[in-house]
């Protein structure tokens, strides 16, 4: 597994209620179309002044499978036009996860 994780920050002018109203709207539903997608997580940041804002994790059986689902041109398109109505800049990594202690669900 490898998960593809964006580091988001909000528009100025926007509430961090707004950010997340926009972020979870229409956006999401062009990312739950991403082929291969086998996860996806968005953290909405709090406290003083963090680094960020938000925090998305998608994860994909391999790096080769995420960058083959975010090059979709209709599915970029839309991602692309839904992320600039919420978010100045995203900053883009890839981690293989290590995972220490798995979560009880």
């Amino acid at each position: 597994m490898i998960r593809r994780i964006s580091l988001v920050r909000k528009r100025p002018e926007l509430t961090r209620e707004e950010f997340a109203a926009r972020w979870t709207g229409e956006h999401v539903e062009y990312a739950r179309r991403l082929p291969g997608l086998r996860g996806y997580v968005i953290h909405i940041l709090d406290g003083e002044a963090p680094p960020v804002d938000g925090i998305a994790v998608t994860t994909f059986d391999s790096r080769a499978d995420a960058e083959r689902a975010f090059a979709d041109p209709e599915l970029a398109a839309g991602l692309g036009r839904t992320r600039d109505d919420f978010a100045a800049s995203v900053d883009v990594f890839f981690a293989e996860e290590h995972i220490i202690v798995k979560e009880e669900t």
